[in-house]
């Protein structure tokens, strides 16, 4: 039987907040363009943000595993694609928002 992860980010308080800055700094250095295609979010990354886009999924596993993160690259840039769990119909937004540039 597969173990259940809980929908839920392990970061409180000023660790929340410190990530929150990194992602906001990362999006406004290096994000190109985001969209959402049904429940997923896909973001494209300038590709000199390579390192920092691995630190990013890297970081998000540890915290956020019910998150799915998938990555490649291309002439464009670096490609994330961001899935919520089956079960997160009803907070998908909620989920996926510090993700994209307020």
């Amino acid at each position: 039987m597969d173990k259940e992860i809980p929908i839920a980010c392990s970061l409180t308080g000023e660790a929340f907040e410190a990530r929150l800055d990194w992602l906001k700094a990362l999006q406004k250095r290096a994000l190109i363009d985001h969209w959402r295609e049904g429940a997923s979010l896909h973001l494209v990354f300038d590709k000199t943000a390579g390192r920092d886009v691995e630190e990013l999924i890297e970081k998000e596993n540890a915290c956020c595993g019910f998150l799915s993160f998938m990555s490649a690259e291309d002439e464009r840039g670096v490609h994330v694609t961001i899935a919520p769990p089956n079960g997160a119909e009803g907070f998908i937004d909620e989920l996926l928002s510090h993700f994209v540039p307020t």
